[in-house]
């Protein structure tokens, strides 16, 4: 159980580490450069920690809930398809 809790961990740590040095970047380029509000940015910056915790009741409902026998791989392909259509 530990070692599940830890590969998780380290999941949410590779990405943070990642997130970091771009996010500092942006904030750099869109305030100073670009001439952007800080607040606009923060608010940007902070939205996906926001809704971070949507990510568990949705993971819940998904399991709860399977669409035509299948309890994620639906989920995972309606998320994909909304990040396609994101861009």
């Amino acid at each position: 159980m530990f070692i599940k809790r830890l590969q998780i961990a380290l999941i949410h740590t590779a990405v943070a580490m990642t997130l970091v040095p771009i996010n500092s970047t942006l904030n750099r380029v869109m305030i100073f450069d670009l001439g952007i509000s800080k607040t606009l940015f923060t608010l940007l910056a902070i939205f996906p920690y926001l809704l971070a915790p949507i990510q568990v009741a949705i993971g819940s409902f998904s399991d709860r809930n399977p669409i035509f026998g299948y309890r994620r791989t639906p989920y995972i392909l309606v998320g994909l398809i909304l990040c396609v259509i994101g861009v």
